[in-house]
């Protein structure tokens, strides 16, 4: 019986790493397979190794991530958290072969009335990622009223903590592009916008309207409902 306790208190404190909806490879030549093995594998595993040896017997014990970065303080578990909801959200967001580039419907009409048109928006979120000094995410978020926001977030902070809701995200951090482009951040977030999923993020932005819709980017542990928009999708992980 205490065996079984164990192992059920065990599954239930796990955070899992999310599982891509594309092969290793599938990304390039915009974002390489190599690129992938050491961001995916390597950096967001040890993340989500971190949070789950940090949390037991603290009072984030059986909260979510979003949660968690929600009130943390500063620290070692705000950090990793952060950084698991960060490269979550990060790597659901790309397709392989999107069927669009540039957003339609409620996204492109906000996109149009806050930044006044796509093409000054993608100038101003590029111009948000290689200014930011140091380590760190740009993030695109909508407030609650709908109002849609580029932030430089340091380090491993998102803009959950400020009550935003993030849609679109570019790590900003060398290790996600150096392999690939070295120096040259110019061309990695004009790249990165290319394979973004346009229509998942149209649906982030939709269930702000829709005050029935779940919440969005609910990223629970093994063996809880998993909803994400970003995914365009509802499902349930019963490994």
């Amino acid at each position: 019986m205490n065996i079984l306790l164990t192992t059920l208190i065990s599954l239930v404190m796990t955070y899992e790493m999310p599982k891509l909806p594309y092969p290793n490879n599938g990304l390039e030549p915009v974002i390489s397979q190599a690129t992938i093995d050491y961001h995916y594998g390597k950096h967001l595993q040890t993340y989500a190794n971190n949070l789950n040896s940090l949390v037991p017997g603290t009072e984030f014990e059986g909260k979510t991530v979003e949660e968690i970065v929600a009130s943390a303080p500063d620290g070692a578990i705000f950090n990793n958290a952060g950084q698991v909801l960060n490269h979550t959200l990060y790597f659901l967001q790309f397709a392989p072969k999107p069927g669009k580039h540039e957003p339609a419907g409620k996204l492109a009409e906000a996109i149009n009335r806050d930044f006044g048109s796509f093409e000054n928006f993608k100038k101003e979120f590029n111009a948000a990622s290689t200014g930011l000094f140091g380590s760190g995410w740009a993030w695109l978020s909508v407030d609650k009223q709908g109002k849609l926001h580029i932030t430089k977030e340091p380090n491993g902070s998102n803009p959950w903590r400020a009550g935003l809701k993030p849609l679109l995200g570019f790590d900003v951090w060398e290790h996600a592009y150096y392999l690939d482009y070295q120096n040259r951040e110019q061309i990695v977030g004009n790249n990165r916008l290319g394979c973004s999923r346009k229509t998942p993020v149209k649906e982030s932005l939709t269930t702000h309207y829709n005050k029935t819709a779940p919440r969005p980017y609910l990223f629970r542990k093994r063996g809880f409902l998993h909803l994400s928009p970003l995914l365009g999708k509802t499902r349930h992980d019963a490994r």
